[in-house]
């Protein structure tokens, strides 16, 4: 399973355990609904600001970011090329 996959699986399971729907969810983070939705489905690369607002809103998610980013993430929501 890969980081990316990963990292959104914990971000779902935080958006159930919070009981947050759609909106409420992108809105605690500080996104737009669209975004989230690109995101979750995996149409979309997290950025870094979405990053950091999963680790300021979710701490606990740090190690997951972390791991995410140290495996060919470059930080700016693309991988790097090989």
């Amino acid at each position: 399973m890969s980081t990316l996959v990963t990292l959104v699986e914990k971000l779902k399971a935080k958006q159930e355990e919070c009981n947050l729907n759609e909106s409420e969810f992108a809105d605690r983070l500080k996104l737009s609904r669209a975004t989230w939705y690109l995101i979750k489905n995996g149409d979309r690369e997290p950025s870094r600001e979405f990053l950091s607002a999963v680790m300021r809103e979710f701490p606990e998610l740090t190690v997951e970011i972390m791991n995410y980013l140290a495996n060919g993430d470059n930080g700016n929501g693309e991988k790097e090329k090989e």
